[in-house]
């Protein structure tokens, strides 16, 4: 349960700043950045030893996860 509200606070916030990015450089940077994160941060999360890195990592993987909502 932890795991899955990391990643739904991190949408909420991840949401606000990213259409201000959208605005300055484009959104097809702004896109393609984010799913590369995304990619990242979930092998991260596949390769984590302990419960506190799945959870930085969950966390940060709803960050980079928001940008399609969010630009649509």
């Amino acid at each position: 349960i932890y795991y899955l509200r990391a990643v739904v606070l991190h949408l909420f916030i991840g949401l606000g700043y990213c259409s201000s990015l959208s605005e300055v450089w484009g959104r097809k940077i702004v896109f393609h950045g984010s799913m590369a994160l995304l990619f990242v941060f979930n092998l991260a999360c596949a390769l984590s030893k302990t419960s506190a890195q799945m959870g930085i990592f969950r966390f940060q993987a709803g960050q980079a996860g928001s940008s399609p909502k969010c630009i649509g």
